[in-house]
């Protein structure tokens, strides 16, 4: 095969010239332009030490996609076909809107292997980075929070990126995220093993103090990556460089973190501490967690959001709750003296008035449910919008229509595909109402019922069961035993939509008890 240097389209080995801009084809490749009778290599899209990118088409369907192909002189290394096997394992395994999708993975007949992907189409933020230096703090949290969510999902699913880099982050409209390169990521089931002579696997820059001493990793090395990348976007540097690897590699293992105040004066404590704390030398002194790395931002976006340096408005992954209760500790704790500007403008309700005393404009007394609808109306501290929703189901289409349907009521969703990762979110965020698949494997939705009832807490959280399972009597069963509603697929959205929305009302209704 044969390209041409200047518009990097692909042709034939018999053309000489492009016909395009007539210039001389080059860089011939010992591979076909078509791939396994699959994919046409059309053009080149990069080509680094490692690989080659190819827009390509995927002929059967006429799609567009990218392949990545091992260049020949990664042949003589053995271990390059295993970190390409091991890419395109993790990418797989790893379903999360964040993460680059994974379509297929061959072997060339000369051995080099290849791997077909999603076609993006963006920038790197290393690019951005370049054209733009300092971000906004609006951009920063907004990457940021992406990034976590799916590393917080690989990491539940036994995988360690450990390479994690802003080239290996892609920006598409509206900076929607795309994370690449599993190359080096170690699977649970696997030994952090693949090296080669005399190198590191990782770019020195991003990579974390265990890294280099060949030390375990697990996945606080990514929580430490993604602290440099943050620590990038605040001030346009990263926080240690030098000439060679060895010298960035002593200034990770040795030297504090250079201070961000000086270098962004506008950072606020909470930020540059949540910062701080990711590029602890010590693992054990980082967040221990992505979606505790999340926490710590979102509790940062509240202290810039009440002096004014962001709006809350462009993150959506703030719920209107949680501002509401961390303005108020910011008032009452650290920025104002006084808390009257609190009370001023937002009055309480009065929630100990008897419910025969609540009157409607007409002069109607109001019993005790109407009078709670009423206050969960008019009430700014509840509202659908406070509830996270878990939903647990191992059909991606379902998942991903469960998910739609909630988060357009305002919900946050958590989504898993069996039992057994469904509890270990529960046990780090405690939803509000779960719905759940009931035919799943290892924990189904049954056992995971079992196992919330016997925990006091855990079993008030109200629970759906979804099936195939049609039979009346199944139903019944399901409901004897306590669950909150038993959906049968294939079910109408809009019959969902509505029971789903009572349900979280009566839900709303209860916080609001409780809480008053």
């Amino acid at each position: 095969m044969k390209e041409c240097p200047t518009c990097r389209t692909c042709y034939e080995d018999e053309l000489l010239c492009c016909p395009k801009d007539s210039q001389d084809l080059s860089n011939s490749l010992p591979w076909p332009l078509v791939i396994d009778n699959k994919y046409r290599l059309n053009s080149l899209i990069s080509r680094g030490g490692m690989s080659a990118v190819y827009h390509a088409t995927q002929i059967e369907l006429a799609r567009s996609v990218a392949i990545k192909i091992l260049l020949p002189t990664m042949m003589v290394d053995q271990s390059a076909p295993k970190r390409l096997r091991r890419e395109a394992l993790a990418s797989s395994r790893i379903d999360h809107p964040n993460v680059v999708t994974v379509y297929d993975y061959g072997t060339l007949p000369c051995n080099a292997g290849y791997l077909v992907m999603k076609l993006l189409k963006g920038n790197s933020l290393s690019r951005e980075l370049r054209l733009q230096k300092v971000f906004s703090f609006e951009r920063i949290l907004n990457i940021t929070f992406q990034i976590c969510s799916a590393i917080e999902l690989a990491h539940q699913l036994g995988v360690v990126h450990c390479d994690l880099k802003p080239e290996n982050i892609i920006l598409e409209d509206s900076d929607f995220v795309q994370i690449l390169d599993f190359g080096i990521a170690k699977l649970s089931e696997q030994l952090v093993g693949i090296t080669l002579s005399g190198i590191i696997l990782g770019t020195p820059l991003y990579m974390s103090p265990e890294q280099f001493e060949s030390r375990e990793v697990d996945f606080r090395t990514d929580i430490y990556s993604i602290g440099i990348m943050l620590y990038e976007m605040l001030t346009g540097q990263v926080p240690f460089n030098g000439g060679t690897p060895s010298a960035i590699a002593r200034q990770h293992l040795l030297k504090p973190v250079p201070s961000l105040k000086e270098l962004r004066s506008d950072i606020t404590p909470k930020l540059e501490k949540c910062v701080l704390t990711s590029l602890a030398k010590s693992c054990e002194m980082r967040q221990q967690s992505a979606s505790q790395l999340i926490d710590e931002l979102k509790d940062a976006a509240q202290e810039l959001a009440f002096l004014g340096k962001l709006d809350l408005d462009t993150l959506p992954q703030i719920s209107r709750k949680t501002q509401k209760f961390k303005l108020r500790t910011f008032v009452d704790e650290n920025i104002l003296e006084t808390p009257t500007l609190w009370q001023k403008t937002n009055p309480p309700i009065n929630v100990t008035e008897s419910f025969s005393q609540k009157k409607t404009e007409e002069g109607i007394a109001l019993n005790t449910e109407q009078w709670q609808d009423r206050l969960l109306e008019t009430s700014e501290n509840t509202s659908l919008h406070d509830h996270t929703v878990l939903i647990v189901d191992d059909e991606l289409g379902i998942l991903l229509l469960l998910q739609e349907i909630v988060e357009n009521m305002g919900c946050h969703t958590m989504t898993a595909k069996d039992g057994r990762i469904a509890l270990n979110l529960i046990k780090q965020t405690r939803p509000d109402l779960i719905i759940s698949d009931i035919m799943m494997p290892d924990i189904d939705g049954y056992k995971l019922y079992d196992i919330l009832q016997a925990d006091p807490e855990l079993s008030k959280i109200p629970l759906i069961f979804l099936t195939a399972r049609t039979q009346r009597q199944d139903k019944l069963q399901a409901l004897a035993k306590g669950v909150e509603d038993y959906w049968t697929k294939p079910f109408d959205v809009t019959e969902v939509e509505l029971r789903l929305k009572h349900i979280l009302k009566r839900i709303s209704r209860i916080k609001l008890l409780e809480n008053k």
